[in-house]
């Protein structure tokens, strides 16, 4: 079970990662880069760093998860639906790749703004960043994953946004 969720995780990574849609995701990414941490000043707090892309991984999370699902809601996808035992591990490799591609670029965002202009970190503000981030991501994929037609067929999606 964990070699196809592998394999196909790796597949819809290289997917997305090699397409116009990954490189318009690199591009948004340093967009919000110049406007959230101009190089050319500091950055005020390690709170702000915290937060800022913390709401940009979250957003970023609902974007990717969007764009994933609908890669893999293609038919040219079905051979893997069909041969796959139970549509559970399909799901996790769409959830797994949204994951994997964001805390990527969000982890490099973040080191252009360490690296650039950032603030001073204590020990424990650095211990603080990863289950924010993995938190805010995870909701966010999730609910994009609702909102997608790869998870929502045959049933209202008002429930789950209205919620």
């Amino acid at each position: 079970m964990s070699q196809r969720i592998l394999t196909l995780s790796i597949y819809l990574l290289q997917s997305i990662t090699i397409s116009l849609t990954g490189l318009l995701y690199l591009l948004f990414a340093l967009v919000f880069y110049m406007i959230f941490f101009d190089p050319r000043q500091q950055t005020p707090d390690a709170d702000y760093y915290v937060l800022v892309l913390g709401l940009f991984g979250a957003l970023f999370a609902f974007l990717v998860t969007l764009s994933v699902a609908s890669r893999a809601n293609r038919a040219v996808h079905f051979p893997f639906l069909v041969r796959l035992p139970s549509r559970i591990e399909y799901l996790t490799s769409v959830i797994l790749v949204s994951m994997v591609f964001t805390l990527g670029v969000q982890f490099l965002l973040g080191l252009f703004a360490i690296f650039a202009n950032g603030p001073d970190f204590t020990v424990l503000q650095l211990m603080d960043i990863p289950p924010i981030w993995i938190a805010g991501n995870t909701l966010f994929i999730v609910l994009a994953l609702h909102a997608s037609d790869l998870v929502a067929s045959g049933w209202s999606r008002v429930y789950v946004f209205g919620v």
